[in-house]
């Protein structure tokens, strides 16, 4: 019974759809083609204590590239990189209308770009680098490897994309680094997942929106009553035989808790991925864990009387002593608040922060204009999480394929502001030079 009642709500939801628990299936798609390179890059940016260098993956084509043309960079995140490239299709689809070059970069700790091989994730010795800042130095000397390898790089307009975590880190390489960067497209970027920048209950309640919307006010009536007959029946042995049974568990069900995790964890993906045809992306993401534990930390809460997701609190106590006992560490919550500027972005210029209006994640990203006025802020009705990345569909809806022609306009007018910029500096540069050997002659 409990199955069928969120089952049968859910049906009409979504066409397609995974969860974070199943292996990504690759798209073989010729659409997708790229050389498959390695770089050298150290460990630790930022100290001199470890001197120690390892291989990043990345992923290159240029067969739409004219010298002098963009760089679409993608900055990875928490995956493989090739699953990125085969799931980003509208830049791929713009590298051709620009004459672009386009680079996949794998995060590190991702894919095979481990620093220790299989020792990786042993301790904090070894998982300690597994930063943001850290990555975006990697794609930023990547960037200048590229440049200064390939004179026909040399004068090209760098464009970030990236979507979801790999949209914070679009939007904060262009933060960071504006005279490597022309210009960002962050799509569905949470950068205010951090403690005290956003309501711990907004994930939860848009995904109960989404489901209000698509399923109505009974499939979120029924989803709400299954939370405490799964409590009620689980209470026996009988019953967690039951539902062991009835949600075709592998293994026997000891902890009711695990299926009430598991399903809030599914209905929240759902929301998030809730594409307008059936689609392969998510993974599970062990390393993710680890990141929360240092960094990444995202308070979650569900409550109020209209909530798809059973009651939860979080503390920040709680949190962190359960990183000590799994991890060793303890989450550094102020420091990103410092190192990504907080909610004191006012003064960014050249990003793009789109939002998909049915993606939970919404609810911790920027959605209004006026905290980046010199920003573009593109919230896109029923819209999954970063649906405008994906390859262009028939079946997209309106506000997608508005949102990907604002993207387009915006990064033709980055590329020209960025190459009237080059071509002034070389002037100057070259007045400059010619002073000097005026002076020089005397």
């Amino acid at each position: 019974m409990i199955p069928a009642l969120i089952l049968n709500c859910l049906l009409p939801l979504s066409f397609g759809f995974v969860t974070r628990h199943f292996p990504w299936s690759t798209i073989k798609n010729p659409e997708f083609t790229y050389e498959t390179r390695y770089f050298w890059t150290r460990i630790d940016h930022f100290s001199f204590v470890n001197d120690d260098k390892f291989f990043i993956k990345y992923l290159i084509n240029n067969e739409s590239f004219t010298p002098g043309g963009p760089i679409f960079f993608y900055t990875g995140n928490e995956g493989a990189i090739e699953t990125f490239a085969e799931n980003s299709g509208f830049i791929w689809k713009l590298s051709q209308e620009l004459n672009a070059s386009v680079v996949f970069a794998e995060h590190r700790y991702y894919g095979t770009s481990l620093p220790f091989g299989n020792n990786s994730f042993k301790d904090r010795q070894h998982f300690g680098y597994l930063t943001a800042e850290q990555a975006l130095a990697d794609y930023v000397l990547l960037i200048n490897q590229l440049k200064a390898n390939y004179s026909c790089f040399a004068s090209s307009p760098v464009i970030a994309f990236g979507g979801s975590y790999g949209g914070m880190l679009s939007a904060w390489i262009r933060q960071k680094y504006p005279n490597q960067i022309a210009g960002a497209v962050a799509s569905s970027a949470p950068v205010w997942l951090f403690p005290g920048l956003s309501d711990c209950n907004g994930f939860s309640m848009t995904a109960t929106n989404s489901f209000l919307k698509y399923g109505g006010e009974n499939c979120v009536k029924n989803i709400q009553l299954s939370w405490s007959n799964i409590v009620d029946i689980g209470q026996s042995i009988d019953g967690k035989e039951l539902l062991t049974h009835m949600f075709n568990i592998c293994t026997p069900l000891t902890d009711v808790q695990n299926i009430i995790d598991y399903l809030s964890d599914f209905l929240g993906t759902i929301s998030m991925v809730n594409y307008p045809y059936p689609a392969n992306f998510l993974l599970a993401l062990p390393e993710w864990p680890v990141k929360t534990c240092m960094e990444m930390t995202t308070p979650m809460c569900a409550s109020g009387p209209v909530n798809i997701m059973p009651p939860l609190n979080w503390d920040l106590k709680s949190f962190s002593i359960s990183c000590q006992n799994r991890f060793g560490v303890s989450p550094r919550v102020e420091w990103p608040k410092v190192e990504f500027w907080s909610k004191s972005v006012h003064t960014v210029t050249n990003i793009i922060f789109s939002n998909g209006e049915i993606d939970p994640w919404s609810a911790l990203s920027i959605t209004n204009n006026s905290y980046v006025p010199f920003a573009t802020v593109i919230n896109i009705s029923d819209a999954a999480h970063h649906l405008d990345l994906r390859t262009p569909n028939s079946a997209d809806p309106q506000s997608v394929v508005k949102a990907r022609e604002i993207e387009k306009q915006k990064i033709i007018q980055w590329i020209k502001e960025w190459k009237l910029k080059y071509r002034l500096l070389k002037f100057f540069n070259g007045i400059r030079s010619f002073i000097s050997l005026l002076d020089y002659l005397g």
